[in-house]
């Protein structure tokens, strides 16, 4: 099991270049770490991370395939960020 703590950095948008080498991680923290956008497939490499936390951040929007190719994930933690939930609501006709 390997684990690595990143709490508190200041990443900004996570581009995928912060993972490369550490395929085998199978816990990710980066709680408080400024993290302001996630890029699609960024985690791709880390195929056997089982927890990822990334509570705290100022995450505003996720497009949904982030976290497309982590098949062993089991946990993903979410609190306290600053995701904006965009509907498209179309007018009722009467």
């Amino acid at each position: 099991m390997l684990i690595c703590f990143q709490d508190g950095n200041n990443f900004g948008a996570l581009t995928g270049d912060e993972f490369i080498g550490r395929k085998h991680l199978t816990s990710l923290f980066l709680n408080s770490s400024g993290i302001v956008g996630v890029s699609n497939k960024t985690l791709k490499g880390l195929t056997e991370l089982i927890i990822l936390h990334l509570d705290h951040n100022k995450i505003e929007q996720l497009n949904g395939r982030e976290f497309e190719e982590l098949t062993a994930l089991k946990e993903l933690h979410l609190v306290e960020i600053s995701l904006l939930l965009e509907f498209h609501v179309r007018p009722i006709k009467f």
